[in-house]
């Protein structure tokens, strides 16, 4: 038989765990930092395509502002347009048959009248005399904003001479065609609207 001896120190067998433990740990944090990559890199992706949306909205809301300014600014031009239109149509007739009627005598007065908007005016007045019809028509001939005073007749009305003269109408009845100058007389009015 054969002994065999062996003087030889018997090498211990190394214990592989802790080897195993952290080439588990290095390849779980390989793992974990690989994640982390990949979940950075889509949330910057992410992030850029959020960026972009917002300047895309950012520049479509630019431009409906934009379309609403420009609408209201052009709805605005349009009204005052309007208004421009509606006063040069208003014609301030009112006070044109006041200022005409403080141009009469004492005793005149108007029986009626019409305007048309093309500034012709026809009226019907009365007085006591033919030298009132004449000095009427010649203070109306005068005034800035009269084109032309056309008397088309002059009516005679007869008169009861037994009322007293405070209870009777005047006797002529005198038919004007009066040309306005709308123009003249919106200026000479505004001063006085101040």
């Amino acid at each position: 038989m054969v002994i065999d001896i062996n003087l030889l120190e018997e090498k211990e067998q190394s214990n592989r765990l802790p080897v195993l433990i952290i080439g588990a740990g290095v390849i779980l944090l390989c793992l974990v930092l690989a994640v982390f990559y990949w979940q950075k890199r889509d949330l910057t992706q992410e992030q850029q395509l959020l960026n972009e949306e917002i300047q895309s909205i950012q520049a479509e809301q630019a431009e409906f502002q934009q379309t609403a300014v420009d609408a209201e600014q052009e709805q605005r031009q349009q009204l005052a347009e309007a208004v421009d239109r509606m006063e040069n149509r208003v014609f301030p007739t009112v006070a044109l048959v006041e200022k005409m009627i403080a141009l009469l005598p004492e005793r005149g007065y108007f029986q009626s009248y019409s305007f048309e908007d093309s500034g012709v005016m026809d009226i019907q007045v009365r007085f006591d005399s033919l030298q009132e019809v004449a000095a009427y028509t010649n203070t109306l001939s005068e005034r800035n904003y009269i084109g032309t005073v056309e008397v088309g007749n002059i009516l005679t009305e007869e008169v009861d001479e037994s009322l007293n003269q405070f209870e009777y109408r005047p006797r002529y009845i005198a038919n004007y065609t009066v040309m306005v100058q709308k123009q003249a007389f919106r200026e000479e009015v505004a001063p006085d609207a101040d």
